[in-house]
């Protein structure tokens, strides 16, 4: 099973903020949006870093309300870990728990796609789980034959 099949299923609008927008505007873009996780892209729309709600939220105990004005690239989290859209739920799900983050940028050629959280692909895995289990059920217990 692959990343893509995540985004298809759980189908996610994504939030691209530049590096040298303020910080107060992104934050207004995660209200606006209701989305707590941004990609921050240059001009070339090559993934450069993300930046979270809770980046903001370390950011101000940090440096208090100047963050506000930062740009957003003294605040994001720069060269996340990635995915691409045609990598194996297993190996996106290891990625995010070897690194304790629920969210993962999908990108091709360093370029965001989607993203994808950790419940999503664990409900694809899991629903394919379910689907193979009732074939297995249904051929093993096939009504009507003789055995």
């Amino acid at each position: 099973m692959i990343v893509d099949k995540v985004l298809k299923t759980f189908p996610r609008e994504i939030l691209v903020v530049s590096p040298g927008e303020k910080v107060i505007g992104a934050a207004r873009k995660f209200e606006q949006k209701r989305i707590g996780i941004a990609m921050v892209c240059g001009e070339s729309g090559i993934l450069e870093g993300v930046m979270s709600l809770g980046d903001i939220v370390h950011a101000l105990g940090d440096r208090g309300a100047e963050t506000l004005d930062l740009p957003v690239r003294l605040v994001m989290t720069p060269d996340p870990v990635t995915c691409e859209p045609d990598e194996d739920i297993e190996s996106a799900l290891a990625k995010m728990s070897d690194r304790g983050i629920r969210h993962l940028p999908v990108v091709d050629h360093d370029k965001p796609v989607g993203l994808i959280d950790k419940i999503a692909a664990l409900q694809v895995l899991y629903d394919v789980a379910a689907l193979d289990f009732a074939q297995l059920r249904n051929y093993v217990f096939k009504t009507g034959g003789r055995y």
